[in-house]
């Protein structure tokens, strides 16, 4: 059954809409390819950009960029490593991150989408903090009386452990802070533990002066990325990259998911870490990257600076693939009093280049458009709109007459428009910001 796979798919649409024959690549030696390929991925970035489309909407995790943070730089794909899942590498200028376990000479790009995908992470690292000491040895309660410096650690009345972000913080009560001069640590008195690290971040630890980067895997881990994996037990479940050691310090690595019960040795449920491997897991929680970092001092924009001051207001790097910023929290308000926006707060957040500018600390979800390239993902309806947008702009050269532009326009705004149509159903309404003057009527 016919359907839209490859951009050849859609570049041979908007070729049918002017009566011209099919083409196999964009490398074919004709002008209809010629043409297709020089406008193929112009038009898809700014359809892309034109509306929050909920299959190319992602999320990413976010952190200020500050004194001690630094912007990591992939390495390109090399045919003779094979690498474990989550590894991040460039191709051709574009960055992607490896969906399941590839193997050698498999490179980013068609055919070989199912193993690699557009990476849409944070582009920056910060350095892995261990959290807190568990219970309240040693963390002092919070006082309106002291001086407080950027990493000290205080229990709020709340109970909770809070860490400082500010260079000084003087009778800030951490317990309703919001994260500007207090951020919370995860942990609260009684040493229970809540999400630390969120999956995807980037953190970099430095030791005899050599920087390694790893990827948070699991959302909540408090595992140290820098440490040996764990010792293998019966009763744990392993999934593929998983590792562990064995009583002779052997790391040993999962090749199967649902992996439990059976003992680290080569076979069908184990191997030793391939020599060639870029990276490995540490455990079950963190992939070990291979990639160089830059530490740069950061242009900020008039009125932003460094996370460890509170003077100025943060700077956050856009992630790799931002396309558009698309609502944060779009159904919060949706519940309204008297006529009154309710559950949805204004942001101050600004978008200043490659950065977004804000009073805020604390990590961020930002939700955002990605730059899709995989046509497998793409909603049919949008590939249709894109196809007829297509054919417009290489109607004069494939027809040779511009007379024909007016009819596809018409088809463009007709199959765009119901694109845009069933979107708007699924995406829902998003409730604007609480309105001043109608709250203060309230």
């Amino acid at each position: 059954m016919a359907a839209f796979l490859t951009p050849i798919d859609i570049a041979n649409d908007a070729l049918d809409y002017n009566g011209a024959d099919p083409i196999l690549a964009f490398t074919d030696n004709s002008a209809r390819a010629a043409v297709c390929s020089r406008n193929y991925d112009k038009l898809r970035d700014d359809e892309l950009r034109r509306n929050v489309w909920a299959f190319a909407i992602r999320k990413a995790p976010l952190r200020a960029v500050d004194v001690t943070t630094y912007f990591v730089q992939p390495v390109a794909y090399n045919a003779t490593d094979e690498y474990p899942q989550g590894s991040i590498v460039t191709q051709s200028n574009v960055t992607y991150i490896s969906a399941q376990y590839v193997p050698a000479n498999t490179p980013p790009g068609t055919p070989n989408e199912v193993f690699w995908w557009v990476y849409f992470g944070p582009l920056t690292a910060e350095p892995w903090n261990p959290p807190p000491p568990l219970g309240t040895e040693g963390i002092p309660a919070w006082s309106s009386i002291v001086t407080y410096n950027d990493g000290m650690y205080v229990i709020g009345s709340d109970n909770l452990v809070y860490v400082c972000v500010v260079g000084t913080s003087l009778n800030n009560n951490p317990v309703g802070d919001n994260g500007v001069h207090w951020v919370y640590t995860g942990t609260s008195a009684n040493g229970t533990n809540t999400p630390s690290y969120y999956a995807g971040e980037l953190v970099y630890n430095v030791a005899s002066n050599v920087v390694t980067v790893y990827q948070c895997l699991t959302t909540g881990t408090t595992d140290n990325p820098t440490t040996a994996p764990n010792l293998w037990l019966a009763n744990v479940v392993y999934n593929i990259g998983d590792t562990v050691v064995d009583a002779f310090s052997t790391v040993w690595q999962s090749k199967t998911d649902l992996n439990s019960g059976n003992s680290p040795t080569a076979g069908a449920y184990w191997q030793a870490v391939p020599a060639g491997q870029v990276g490995q897991n540490v455990g079950q929680n963190w992939l070990e990257l291979t990639c160089g970092v830059l530490f740069q001092r950061v242009p900020y924009p008039i009125g932003a600076g460094p996370r460890n001051q509170s003077t100025t207001r943060n700077i956050y790097r856009l992630p790799s693939g931002y396309k558009r910023m698309a609502p944060q929290d779009p159904k919060a308000g949706a519940t309204s009093y008297l006529g009154a926006p309710s559950g949805l707060p204004e942001d101050d957040w600004e978008i200043e280049g490659d950065y977004i500018v804000t009073r805020d600390s604390k990590c961020i979800i930002f939700r955002f458009v990605a730059d899709i390239q995989d046509v497998t993902r793409m909603d049919p309806m949008f590939c249709e709109g894109l196809a007829s947008r297509l054919g417009i702009k290489i109607s004069p050269r494939i027809t040779n007459s511009t007379a024909k532009i007016t009819e596809l326009a018409a088809q463009y705004r007709m199959w765009m428009g119901e694109a845009r149509a069933v979107n708007g159903i699924e995406t829902g309404p998003t409730e604007p910001p609480v309105d001043d003057y109608i709250a203060c009527r309230i």
